[in-house]
């Protein structure tokens, strides 16, 4: 898993600016759960259903104040997300392969 956040400001008197930026990946590989129709077939057969994932986020945020809170006071967020997830499966029964994605 790798990780990254930083964020930068400025201010002066009155105003507040400030940037965040967070990104994060991931790349798993595990055991998946058995359907019960494989191991009903013949419990004593080996059978494995693998899965991979990846997944992928980024953030960037803005933070902006402004004016003196005893004459105008103003604040706002704006942000932007981005994310995607991968997930792939791979039977294998038998020496058989196969995979597909979902």
């Amino acid at each position: 898993m790798r990780q990254f956040f930083s964020k930068l400001g400025w201010q002066d008197g009155t105003s507040d600016l400030d940037l965040a930026i967070t990104h994060a990946e991931s790349d798993l590989t595990g055991n998946g759960l058995l359907p019960q129709s494989m191991y009903r077939d013949d419990p004593n057969r080996p059978n494995t259903l693998s899965d991979h994932t990846r997944n992928r986020m980024t953030l960037f945020s803005l933070n902006a104040t402004a004016g003196s809170p005893a004459i105008c006071f103003g604040r706002g967020t704006v942000y932007y997300r981005d994310s995607e997830k991968e997930h792939h499966q791979r039977r294998s029964q038998r020496g058989q392969r196969s995979a597909a994605t979902t």
